[in-house]
């Protein structure tokens, strides 16, 4: 049994109609090779470090980047593909956040093999005590989560919290 494209993941809630297309750029944290989110008919900007997959999405014909330019947004959405590193997954949700425009949807996908179920319990501890619910739908061995980013200044939970995933990330210096 294959794991799920997590981009069709993510492409799923605005094609069942739980969230509206974006009107405006999406980025793609994290993104792969798929047919999928051509539908979106909106600027897509996919960010991936990893080079064999940065070169497959060019030669899709995928606006791509290693990394998304530090002025880079708000974007109208923000899409990250989990991975199996929990700690390089939650340090993409919290550029995320960081990127999108107040009230734009943050979208999480992943297959249960990514820990996407770990996540799905992390983000409804950080977002519940800000007052954000957390939406959710499952597809073949996979789930797509979201939720719309709040204003500015962030809730003081989801704002520690997303800092800690940061710190988390980093390489110990040394």
């Amino acid at each position: 049994m294959s794991d799920p494209d997590p981009l069709a993941l993510l492409e799923a809630p605005f094609a069942e109609g739980a969230l509206p297309p974006p009107e405006g750029p999406v980025a793609i944290l994290a993104a792969r090779p798929s047919p999928a989110l051509r539908a979106l008919g909106t600027r897509l900007i996919h960010a991936q470090t990893l080079r064999p997959l940065h070169d497959a999405l060019i030669a899709e014909g995928r606006e791509t980047v290693p990394r998304l330019a530090p002025e880079a947004g708000p974007f109208a959405a923000v899409l990250v593909v989990a991975d199996r590193s929990r700690e390089a997954t939650r340090a993409r949700l919290a550029e995320a956040v960081a990127r999108a425009a107040p009230g734009a949807p943050v979208l999480l996908a992943g297959a249960r093999t990514d820990g996407i179920d770990g996540h799905r319990r992390a983000l409804r501890g950080a977002l519940a005590p800000a007052g954000i619910a957390l939406e959710g739908l499952s597809r073949a061995h996979g789930r797509a989560l979201w939720w719309r980013r709040p204003a500015d200044p962030l809730p003081p939970p989801l704002a520690e919290t997303l800092a800690a995933w940061r710190a988390a990330a980093r390489p110990a210096p040394g």
